[in-house]
């Protein structure tokens, strides 16, 4: 505090917008909770699954954060973006769980791919078609995400997204 670079407002700033996230947070797992009370079977898994995704955040920045890619995220995002790109991600792995019954290689899914690989880019970092293609392992090797993808896409859906992005990228 005795820093000539401590800034008093800025330092009270910080604390009131994570406190405001923290509010923000807590009012979610209580309509969620609400939401269960009067019969709603939510899916949702943003309102308890905060451990969960801060997990997945510390091992992305353990894993790819010397990465260009990364550093790229991690500059053009705050923590209040990573609800609403959970909620679109989780829709795009629903509407591959829509697909399955066609192959991963017709059109429409394919198609589908492509806007996973578009939403990777404009939310997170450049996806190339490497990268894209290890994201594809991954989602099946990775216990956690084949667990959130198939929740939402139902059973399947992961290794279905899996050789479908496969098919994509070679």
């Amino acid at each position: 505090m005795d820093s000539p670079n401590y800034d008093r407002n800025q330092a009270l700033l910080d604390q009131i917008r994570w406190l405001e996230l923290k509010k923000q947070r807590l009012e979610e797992v209580i309509e969620h909770a609400k939401s269960i009370q009067r019969g709603k079977n939510m899916s949702d898994f943003t309102a308890y699954n905060q451990e969960e995704l801060e997990a997945f955040q510390e091992e992305a920045r353990t894993r790819w954060g010397d990465t260009d890619s990364y550093k790229e995220f991690e500059n053009s995002h705050s923590k209040n973006d990573f609800s609403m790109i959970s909620q679109a991600m989780s829709q795009i792995f629903k509407d591959f769980g829509q697909l399955k019954e066609l192959s991963p290689t017709d059109e429409k899914v394919q198609k589908q791919v492509q806007i996973l690989q578009d939403y990777i880019t404009a939310q997170f970092y450049n996806c190339t078609n490497d990268l894209l293609a290890s994201l594809g392992i991954m989602y099946i090797q990775d216990e956690r995400f084949q667990k959130s993808i198939d929740n939402w896409g139902g059973q399947g859906t992961a290794l279905f997204v899996s050789k479908a992005i496969d098919s994509y990228c070679h």
